[in-house]
């Protein structure tokens, strides 16, 4: 979970803002700002059903880097996390990058959107 890990420090951001982001047909699911520092860092969030083996888990992670720097947002950094039912075998991620179950993503939302 966003909120929690940054609290526990695993992903370095202060949560001043967050919201879903659209535009012009592309979506990203949950955008977590953070503002105590100028530029301000980010965290990008996706959420799938699917169970993901390596290959498709990376194929997301791709296409949320190239929806995050459709962001209105000029960001010290940015950190890109999927969330799905599954992960099979063990997907290659970088090290700005994380992966989540779609339970704790679930936990996340409500958490910080109120749902």
């Amino acid at each position: 979970m966003v909120v929690r890990t940054a609290a526990r420090g695993d992903i370095p951001v202060t949560v001043t803002r967050t919201g879903r982001w659209r535009h012009r047909g592309e979506e990203i699911d949950l955008v977590v700002l953070d503002e105590m520092v100028s530029p301000p860092r980010i965290v990008v969030a996706e959420a799938t059903w699917s169970r993901l083996g390596p290959r498709d888990a990376r194929r997301e992670l791709d296409r949320l880097r190239a929806k995050a720097r459709l962001l209105p947002i000029k960001a010290a950094s940015t950190i890109y996390v999927l969330a799905a039912r599954e992960f099979r075998g063990e997907p290659p991620t970088l090290p700005d990058e994380r992966l989540l179950t779609i339970e704790d993503y679930d936990m996340l939302s409500r958490e910080v959107c109120g749902g």
